[in-house]
C-alpha cells in the first residue's frame, strides 16, 4: 500500500495530488529493490508444477491419438493396433499420476511465493495467494480419494459379493448397498474436486490482481486462462458424474456422457496445453516482482492565481503631424519715400443737359421743352 509522505493517507499509481492533503504527487527517483529471494524460489517451484502439468497434458493427447490410429489399423495389422493400443493406454493411465505432482508442487510453489512476497504486499493478497496454494494442495488429497481410495474399497466389495454369488463365503447382508454407497462418494468428492479447483483458479486470478494493485506493477500481471479452464473441466466432470448417479437409479442419460467424456478426453487436454505455459510465465513473473517506485508526496505549488479578463487596449493616440519646414522669407523692402500729394482736381460743374435735336426749345430762355409741358420748367412762359 502506498501512502502520502505529507498526511499518510493512501495514494494510487495514477494520482496527480494526494485526494486527502492535495499536495503534489511525483516518482520517487530511486530504482526498485531487489527481489526476495524467497519470492524468487516460490515463482521457480511453481513454474516447475505448471511444467509437469503440461506434461500429463501431452501425454493424455498423445495417448488418445495411439488409440485413434489402433482403431485405424486393427485390420491390417492386429499386432501392431494392440500394441499402439496399449502404450495409448498406459500414457493416459500414469498421466493420472503426473497431475497429482504438478498440483501439488504448484500449491507449494504459491504458498511460499506468498510468504516472499509479504514485505510488499498487503495483507489480504499474502492470504489469497496463501488460499489458492492450500486449495490446489486438497485438490490432491481429494483426487486421491475418488481415484485411489473409493475404487479400493469399490473393488473390495464386489470381490465379496462374487464370492456371495459362487457361494464361496457366507452371504454378506448389504454388500450391494455399500458399492452404490460408494459409487456416489466417489463422483460426489470427484464433483467436489472440481468445483475446489475452479475456486483455486479464482483465488489465485484475485491474488494476481493484489500484487499488481500493491506493487504498481509496470506490465500485464493477471490471470482469466486458468479460470476459463477451470470451469470448462468442472463442466465435463459433472456431466459424467451425473450419468453415473442417474444409472444408479436406472435413469440413463447418454448425451450428458459423450458430451461430458468429449470435453474431459479430448477438449480439456487441448486447452491445458496452453493454460499451464500461461501460467509457467505468471510464475516467473510473480517470481520477479519488487516494490517499484510509487508516488511520494511533496509540497503542494502556489494555487494559480484567479483568472481574469485582459483590460481593453486603449486606442493608440494619433500620431502627431509632421512639421512643415520653414519657409525663408524674402528679405524685406525698403520703404519707398513718400509721394507727395497732387493738388485737387476741381471738378468741372455739371453741364446741363443740351437740347437733344428735334426738341423744342422755350422762346423766352432758350430752354429745351419737355413734350407735352404747357409751361417752360426754367422761366415759367407759356410754350408754344
Amino acid at each position: 500500500m502506498t501512502t502520502c509522505t505529507s498526511c499518510g493517507g493512501a495514494i494510487q499509481e495514477t494520482d496527480v495530488t494526494c485526494p486527502r492533503c492535495g499536495v503534489a504527487l511525483a516518482q520517487q527517483a530511486k530504482g526498485p529493490a531487489e527481489a526476495s529471494s524467497t519470492a524468487k524460489a516460490g515463482g521457480a517451484i511453481g513454474a516447475m508444477g505448471s511444467i509437469a502439468m503440461f506434461v500429463q497434458n501431452l501425454m493424455i493427447v498423445i495417448g488418445l491419438l495411439l488409440l485413434v490410429v489402433s482403431i485405424g489399423v486393427v485390420f491390417s495389422d492386429p499386432g501392431g493396433a494392440f500394441d499402439q493400443a496399449f502404450v495409448g493406454v498406459i500414457l493416459i493411465m500414469y498421466s493420472f499420476y503426473v497431475d497429482y505432482l504438478g498440483l501439488a508442487i504448484i500449491g507449494a510453489g504459491l504458498v511460499v511465493l506468498s510468504v516472499g512476497l509479504r514485505k510488499v504486499v498487503s495483507g489480504k493478497t499474502m492470504a489469497l495467494g496463501l488460499t489458492a496454494g492450500i486449495m490446489c494442495i486438497l485438490w490432491v488429497v481429494l483426487t486421491y480419494l475418488w481415484r485411489i481410495y473409493y475404487p479400493g474399497a469399490m473393488a473390495e466389495s464386489l470381490s465379496i459379493l462374487l464370492e456371495d454369488i459362487m457361494g464361496l463365503s457366507s452371504t454378506t447382508p448389504g454388500t450391494f448397498d455399500t458399492i452404490i454407497d460408494q459409487v456416489q462418494g466417489m463422483m460426489y468428492t470427484w464433483i467436489g474436486a472440481s468445483v475446489l479447483l475452479i475456486i483455486a483458479s479464482f483465488v489465485f486470478a484475485f491474488f494476481i490482481s493484489g500484487v499488481a494493485k500493491d506493487t504498481n506493477y509496470p506490465g500485464k500481471l493477471r490471470s482469466y486462462s486458468w479460470p476459463i479452464f477451470t470451469i470448462v473441466n468442472g463442466v465435463g466432470t459433472i456431466l459424467v458424474a451425473t450419468f453415473v448417479l442417474g444409472a444408479l437409479n436406472l435413469n440413463f442419460n447418454p448425451i450428458g456422457l459423450l458430451a461430458g467424456l468429449f470435453i474431459k478426453g479430448l477438449v480439456v487436454p487441448i486447452i491445458a496445453l496452453y493454460v499451464y505455459i500461461s501460467l509457467l510465465r505468471k510464475f516467473l513473473k510473480l517470481g520477479k516482482v519488487t516494490e517499484h517506485p510509487a508516488p511520494v508526496a511533496y509540497p503542494a505549488a502556489p494555487p494559480a492565481p484567479a483568472y481574469y479578463p485582459p483590460p481593453p487596449v486603449a486606442p493608440a493616440p494619433p500620431a502627431a503631424p509632421e512639421e512643415a519646414p520653414p519657409v525663408e522669407e524674402p528679405p524685406a523692402e525698403e520703404p519707398a519715400p513718400p509721394e507727395e500729394p497732387e493738388p485737387p482736381v476741381e471738378e468741372a460743374p455739371p453741364e446741363e443737359p443740351g437740347p437733344q435735336p428735334g426738341q423744342a426749345l422755350c422762346v423766352s430762355c432758350g430752354q429745351p421743352l419737355v413734350a407735352g409741358d404747357k409751361f417752360c420748367m426754367h422761366c415759367g412762359a407759356g410754350a408754344k
